[in-house]
């Protein structure tokens, strides 16, 4: 199953690759044809763009480094076709821009969306115009270190890092407390004493995910300054938060649980 899921990952960067080579290739072009092309390939095949992204951790270390070494190899031709058209920014600035397209290209793989292709495709090409018009070192300064549900020696943190590791890999459905607890090496009595029900893990667990970015939000708003850069702030903070977690607990925003009422906060939460 991991060669199967590596195979699909590697198709993923030959998309990718061929998206560059037909837009790039010559090294004329403008760079509005990479920005159609990979907006088509986010809305048609959005796997491309995202896979490799949101299930590296199933992958073995030489598989990652392999992946690694392809997308480095896109994003710095992007860079290139950046900088050409945007001369004033730095190589580094580049391929942070890069890196941030091939996010917004590959949103959709990660929210329902009920927009027609046609649509989706209209709003991602904007959003990478406009993403592609910012300066990321004048954007305001980050968090020392986003807060996120990851490995911790606290007991609440290890139950949060197993619960992650179990609702990712086999389900929240499969999942069990007695699961969580036997992997922390707890009684399920006293996991109780840490979170009432299996939902209520779950529930912090995707609170982890928003609250310090909607934090930094509320700072920034009123504070003020320019909105693309703290648009471009915000989304960084999200990013790295999503990607410093071992697990890939974004996939849990659409369980079906979540739209029940214990999960308002969150919902509410996100959306703001």
């Amino acid at each position: 199953k991991q060669a199967l899921l590596a195979a699909a990952v590697h198709a993923g960067g030959d998309d990718l690759e061929a998206c560059t080579d037909r837009t790039l290739g010559d090294g004329q072009r403008p760079l509005s044809e990479l920005i159609n092309a990979l907006c088509d390939l986010g809305v048609h095949h959005p796997e491309s763009v995202s896979l490799w992204r949101w299930t590296s951790n199933y992958l073995s270390e030489d598989q990652n480094k392999q992946m690694v070494l392809r997308t480095q190899q896109v994003l710095a031709r992007w860079a290139t076709a950046i900088v050409s058209e945007r001369p004033g920014l730095s190589d580094r600035e580049a391929r942070s821009l890069g890196w941030a397209a091939l996010s917004v290209a590959g949103s959709l793989a990660v929210h329902n969306s009920r927009m027609s292709a046609a649509r989706a495709r209209a709003e991602l090409v904007v959003l990478t115009e406009r993403l592609l018009d910012l300066r990321p070192r004048k954007a305001p300064d980050l968090p020392a270190e986003p807060t996120v549900a990851g490995f911790s020696s606290s007991r609440r943190d290890e139950i949060l890092d197993a619960a992650a590791e179990l609702f990712t890999t086999r389900g929240y459905t499969a999942t069990s407390t007695r699961a969580i607890a036997d992997a922390v090496g707890l009684r399920q009595a006293s996991l109780y004493t840490h979170f009432p029900t299996k939902a209520a893990i779950l529930c912090a667990l995707l609170d982890a995910t928003v609250a310090p970015a909607l934090e930094h939000a509320r700072r920034l708003r009123a504070g003020g300054g320019d909105p693309r850069e703290t648009l471009l702030t915000l989304a960084t903070l999200d990013v790295e938060g999503l990607l410093a977690s071992r697990w890939n607990v974004g996939m849990l925003y659409v369980l079906p649980e979540v739209a029940g009422d214990e999960f308002a906060e969150f919902r509410d939460a996100r959306s703001e």
